[in-house]
């Protein structure tokens, strides 16, 4: 299969060609179900993850929130 680079959370990394924003994610260990996807500066939206494909050079974020005090 083909690979293509994108910038994951400002990381170089390696994924096959055609993958999916859903894809990546489900790469992550996601215990908190608060997260938000941004794309070349654009958020994401969740029933958008599946139709997404990722293209070499892109960027893509993954932000977790949490809370406290």
């Amino acid at each position: 299969m083909e690979k293509i680079k994108i910038y994951l959370n400002g990381n170089d990394k390696e994924i096959d060609k055609d993958s999916t924003v859903e894809q990546v994610v489900s790469t992550f260990d996601m215990k908190n179900p608060m997260f938000v996807v941004e794309l070349n500066l654009n958020i994401v939206q969740k029933n958008e993850y599946s139709a997404t494909t990722l293209k070499d050079g892109d960027k893509l974020e993954v932000v977790t929130f949490f809370g406290g005090g």
